[in-house]
């Protein structure tokens, strides 16, 4: 994990932009390539699409940074997306509430706020592992138990103790995989962000089987 780290605090003391995004793009293709995310002992995910969110009060204002709190000096934590209420965010769509729950890897080592969001990923789930791309929401749905019947429910008290109960493991979920994923990522501008957000290639996929 050192490697990581040590991107991160690279980035940390960066002011140029393009430098900086340059170092986002390094830190999601080391993640793509080398790290898998160990959510318990029998939940294992592995990244294939994520997105970068850093927020750096001097020189990297992104405005589509939640700045939750876990966001900030959390390295290796999880972040589960919540409201401006504080609340878990649901699985579906609602006419008042038009956002999706989702994961962040916490990579922050410092006065800054910095996540990846896991757009995408292959889920090993008790032995058995996905045979297709698992998306951003039921990433989450598989976390609590609720991917099959994720498109009819919200999220219940049960499924929000469990996602704080991951959240407080801090420093617990992220490790190395010990095999390489070969191929280069692929890199793209974020979607769905308002105007007024950084508009840069912080989005990376990279191609592989398991």
């Amino acid at each position: 994990m050192s490697n990581l780290k040590s991107m991160v605090n690279e980035l940390a003391g960066l002011k140029d932009f393009d430098k900086q995004v340059e170092i986002l793009k390094g830190i999601m293709t080391e993640l793509l390539r080398n790290y898998e995310i160990k959510v318990t002992d029998d939940l294992i995910i592995y990244p294939v699409t994520v997105e970068a969110y850093y927020y750096h009060e001097d020189h990297f204002r992104d405005e589509s940074v939640h700045k939750d709190k876990l966001q900030k000096n959390n390295f290796g934590g999880l972040y589960f997306h919540k409201n401006e209420d504080g609340e878990y965010r649901d699985f579906v769509f609602k006419p008042d509430k038009r956002v999706l729950t989702g994961m962040d890897v916490c990579l922050s080592d410092g006065d800054f706020h910095f996540g990846v969001l896991i757009k995408e990923a292959f889920i090993n789930n008790n032995g058995k592992v996905t045979q297709e791309r698992v998306k951003q929401t039921h990433i989450v749905g598989h976390i609590v138990g609720r991917y099959e019947d994720i498109n009819e429910t919200s999220m219940t008290p049960e499924n929000k103790s469990k996602l704080s109960g991951l959240e407080e493991k801090k420093a617990e979920s992220l490790f190395t995989t010990g095999k390489k994923r070969e191929g280069d990522p692929k890199f793209d501008k974020r979607k769905g962000l308002s105007k007024g957000y950084i508009e840069a290639p912080l989005q990376a996929s990279l191609e592989y089987r398991l």
